[in-house]
């Protein structure tokens, strides 16, 4: 399963998200402010002066994040883009005494988006106890994970293929490259599928 941080778009907004430390696997890495690096694209301006709308806006952004581990803080660098997003509404109404104190305006705020990190973020938990060549297999899936998923997934498949090879499941008399109607699967992914489902729970990871 994706960690949540991959999946719950809050994270990303007003600041750089922060991820588990890919080398303690214990801290958050954690982008010190000083160090991001944001520039404009022209593009994007160009869109600004025309419709005046500030989410036209994007940036591209580089930083360096720090561990909060104490005895690790191993630095991290991640890079991506950064957009300006509608956030909220502010009816000008000061909240203690109701007085409008200003006029109605609509509120911004940043959004970042990684594309990249290195070391990679480890997207899903690697269990400690399988073969070296699968946990290679599953990060360089993690380094792919921004910038092309679909290879990212493949890598993550054929690793899950390679185990079962590994754990000698292939010879399973239950593993078989046919349905339950003994008809062939019609992708090898369909297979992987059938074949995990009739392993039995003493197989899991």
């Amino acid at each position: 399963m994706l960690k949540e941080e991959f999946w719950n778009e809050n994270l990303h907004i007003s600041e750089v998200p922060k991820f588990l430390c890919p080398i303690c696997l214990i801290g958050l890495i954690i982008s010190d402010e000083e160090t991001i690096c944001e520039k404009t694209t022209v593009k994007s301006k160009l869109c600004y002066e025309i419709t005046g709308e500030a989410e036209c806006y994007e940036n591209h952004f580089v930083s360096i994040a720090t561990c909060n581990n104490p005895d690790r803080k191993e630095i991290t660098t991640i890079a991506g883009k950064s957009n300006t997003v509608e956030t909220g509404w502010d009816n000008g109404h000061d909240p203690d005494t109701f007085d409008e104190t200003h006029p109605p305006h609509r509120v911004y705020g940043t959004k970042y988006t990684v594309s990249y990190t290195n070391p990679a973020i480890q997207i899903f938990a690697i269990p400690s106890v399988i073969h070296p060549d699968l946990t290679s297999l599953f990060e360089e899936s993690f380094s792919l994970f921004w910038i092309d998923p679909t290879s990212a997934g493949n890598k993550v498949r054929i690793g899950i293929e390679n185990s079962l090879t590994y754990r000698e499941f292939q010879k399973h008399s239950r593993l078989k490259k046919v349905d339950e109607n003994g008809k062939s699967c019609t992708t090898g992914l369909t297979c992987l599928k059938k074949n995990i489902l009739k392993l039995p729970s003493s197989y899991s990871l």
